[in-house]
């Protein structure tokens, strides 16, 4: 059997997987909606397997998250090791190995983003309203509308990775807006300027055209092209490191809440520390924090550049 045929049918069976979860969610209330590769893939490429992905995004509606997460583990899920906290993360990873051995990701958003600059421009709320539906596999997905899904490809692209760069997401970016409508790019520049978001955008559009020369109209650029005054803006700056990232997220935040966010960046649950670090004395639990604030002072302090490949487990 050749590569190509082993990925089609890996694909069919993690989306016909996906479309099982998909129903579970619905009935636990949580309204999913598809974004980003998991969505494109089905909307954008002439064949879902064209649209190589790790996992699939899910956006649920954030009061549903418990129910959510007790329902994954009903059908087989574990939730990885990941940082938690109540202002630090806005996702929740989850995998399973089936029985044929084919591992399935998903990746639970209830936010858009984490960066708390950005995590908020569009709700749930807002894009389940605007969302549309599409039939995958004779099942209905729930997917961003168009403008939406551009939107929050050019905001993706710079702050949920900011240290490296992946290509399929500028193709992402190219197609969708390739696709798009007159009327549809005037709303997209309103919510652009509307959530201060029209740098990102712009940075976004302008790397399509470079790369596949994407045909965008004259006053859409022209609309996108101030950058005052945008906090969102931060993301492009060159040699961005993850304590300016830590400020702009202090700055749009009240006083308590970003000392929270900050606690919540150093002192991460017990259970992440245990899992992460690999020992079970709560006695140590000190000393590995002390570690962590140690070595993380290098990191926060560390310039990050764009790369132009991406690790293997991205979106």
């Amino acid at each position: 059997m050749t590569g190509d045929a082993v990925t089609v049918l890996t694909e069919a069976v993690q989306v016909r997987e996906l479309t099982r979860v998909l129903r579970a969610l619905e009935d636990a209330g949580a309204a999913p909606v598809v974004f980003k590769g998991a969505a494109l893939a089905h909307t954008h490429y002439s064949e879902s397997w064209r649209r190589p992905r790790y996992d699939a995004d899910l956006l649920i509606a954030p009061e549903s998250r418990v129910p959510v997460f007790a329902m994954l583990r009903s059908l087989g899920y574990e939730q990885r090791v990941f940082v938690s906290g109540d202002l630090v993360m806005y996702q929740a990873p989850f995998e399973r190995v089936d029985h044929l051995g084919i591992e399935h990701a998903l990746d639970i958003h209830w936010r858009i983003a984490n960066p708390q600059v950005v995590s908020q421009v569009l709700t749930h709320d807002e894009l389940l309203e605007r969302s549309v539906t599409v039939r995958v596999q004779e099942a209905p997905m729930r997917v961003l509308s168009s403008v939406d899904a551009l939107l929050v490809a050019c905001v993706h692209r710079v702050a949920h990775h900011p240290d490296f760069e992946k290509p399929i997401w500028i193709q992402d970016i190219h197609l969708l807006a390739t696709a798009l409508e007159p009327a549809e790019w005037r709303t997209f520049v309103e919510r652009a300027v509307s959530r201060s978001i029209r740098a990102v955008c712009l940075d976004g559009l302008q790397q399509a055209q470079a790369r596949f020369q994407t045909e965008i109209p004259l006053e859409v650029l022209t609309s996108l092209g101030s950058r005052r005054g945008e906090p969102s803006a931060i993301f492009l700056r060159a040699g961005l490191r993850p304590i300016d990232r830590l400020v702009s997220d202090c700055r749009a935040l009240r006083p308590v809440a970003a000392a929270r966010l900050v606690r919540e960046h150093l002192f991460p649950p017990a259970d992440y520390m245990r899992a992460a670090y690999g020992f079970n004395s709560r006695a140590l639990l000190p000393v590995y924090y002390a570690a962590r604030v140690w070595t993380g002072m290098f990191k926060w302090f560390a310039r990050q550049g764009r790369l132009k490949a991406a690790p293997a487990k991205s979106t």
